[in-house]
């Protein structure tokens, strides 16, 4: 399984990481900063699951996700200090 994590905090990627990492099942773990670099990278590949930040440096998490959206039907967990209704209504 492909699993792409993308979040400006390394700690946050690392955490995000461990949680597949200590299952017994096999995954295939890419990490991104940038919602701009996971982007380029998911266009001339695939992802079974993405995790996603909506507080990237480079672009809203939503844009990115409406973007994933136009190419990927992957399956997307949502993962921000923005707890806001208003964002989580957005995201959906």
């Amino acid at each position: 399984m492909k699993v792409i994590i993308c979040d400006d905090d390394p700690n946050q990627r690392n955490s995000i990481g461990v949680c597949f990492t200590v299952s017994r099942s096999r995954y295939d773990l890419t990490e991104f900063e940038l919602g701009a670099d996971m982007l380029e990278y998911l266009s001339a590949s695939h992802a079974d699951l993405v995790c996603l930040d909506l507080g990237l440096p480079d672009m809203d998490g939503l844009e990115v996700l409406r973007q994933l959206r136009k190419t990927s039907g992957a399956p997307v967990i949502i993962a921000s200090g923005n707890n806001s209704k208003e964002s989580v209504i957005r995201s959906h």
